[in-house]
Parts: structure tokens; sequence; C-alpha cells
């Protein structure tokens, strides 16, 4: 027979691994490419690998970078590239979504210097699950079309 002590740290055991939280996303190749002189925007681009058993959302971005940072999405579907806020993207289960030039990225808004190529500097995504995510981007010269081939670890 259970003694009335041992019978609430049983039950605790037993429900233990019901409480495991999904695990978080997984942000690769985080970068950006360096800016001329007097241009006030910028952008960065990733992948969120997502391992999770269920879908979730990025629902903003932030860094001290710059003033304003959003979600945008490049089209091209009228034949003409346009460029449009995009105020939340699914994330779905055990899947991934990528942020690259001539699609999806993170509009830098209002740089007061230049990006250079060899900086970095925090940016933090904002979960609807995982919460918040803080990374670090890399700034890559003007002509690169994308992170250094090494850059393929989550950040």
């Amino acid at each position: 027979m259970l003694s009335r002590r041992a019978l609430p740290a049983l039950l605790l055991c037993l429900l233990a691994p019901l409480a495991v939280a999904d695990p978080g996303p997984e942000i690769r190749g985080v970068w950006a490419r360096a800016t001329p002189p007097m241009i006030e925007n910028g952008a960065v681009y990733f992948e969120i690998v997502n391992p999770a058993p269920r879908a979730d959302t990025l629902l903003g971005v932030e860094t001290p970078r710059v003033p304003r940072a959003e979600l945008h999405r490049s089209d091209t579907s009228s034949g003409q590239a346009r460029m449009a806020h995009t105020p939340r993207v699914q994330v779905p289960a055990e899947g991934a979504v990528r942020f690259e030039p001539g699609g999806r990225h993170v509009m830098l808004m209002g740089l007061q210097e230049p990006l250079q190529a060899g900086e970095r500097f925090p940016l933090t995504l904002r979960f609807e699950r995982a919460g918040e995510v803080t990374v670090e981007v890399t700034v890559q010269p003007a002509t690169a079309m994308g992170p250094p081939e090494a850059d393929d670890t989550p950040n």
C-alpha cells in the first residue's frame, strides 16, 4: 500500500513526460548583405526549421540595429518586383521556411549607418509557441548570394 507521501511523487513521475515542451525552432544560415552609404533599408535572410510535431507562427522580429524591422515577401507574379509586409509567417510542423533573396525576408528599416561586411548584430524572432529566439546576423559582402558555406548550423 502506498503511503500518502508516496502517491503524489508517483503521480508526478507518471505525468512528467506529458509536460515535456516541443523542441524550439532552429534558425540556420542567418545573413544580410552589405548596403551602400545613404541606403536606409536592408534585408536579413535565414531558414527556420521546426522539428516540433505542431506548427508555429513567426509573429514579428526586432533588432537594436534599426528602429523598425518587418516581415516582408517579394512578389513577381505581375511581372514587376514588389514587396509587401507580411504580418506573420506560418512554420509547418516538422517543416521549414526559407527567407531568401527574391522571396521572404526581414526588412530592416531606418538604417542610420550602412550594413558593413563582417559586421554582426542580434535579431530577435518572436514565435507564437516558442516565444523569443535571438540569433546573430552576419553581414556578407554586397555581392553575396547566401550565407557562408560553413554557416548551416543552427543559430
